[in-house]
């Protein structure tokens, strides 16, 4: 039971640690890099307008992993880099 409030806590602390980084980074405002982190989490590719070339590197990289833990699912990245994970479900 312990795991699986984990796992859905993880979903949405992502989203906000993305957002309040991106925020402080650029200068942006919060609900709208917090609706860019969900939308990179998700793989939904919406976007407020805040994801542009004129993005700060340090927040397209932020971005840029927000999409890869969403395509790969946060369970699998918590199976891969965590191994306690591994030993109590083996």
């Amino acid at each position: 039971m312990r795991d699986t409030v984990f796992v859905i806590i993880l979903f949405p602390a992502v989203s906000l640690g993305s957002a309040v980084a991106i925020s402080y980074l650029d200068g942006s405002n919060f609900f709208d890099t917090f609706f860019e982190s969900v939308s990179a989490v998700t793989n939904t590719g919406l976007t407020s307008g805040i994801t542009s070339l004129d993005l700060g590197v340090s927040s397209k990289i932020i971005l840029s992993v927000n999409m890869i833990i969403g395509r790969f699912e946060i369970i699998a990245i918590l199976y891969i880099f965590f191994n306690r994970l591994r030993s109590t479900t083996s």
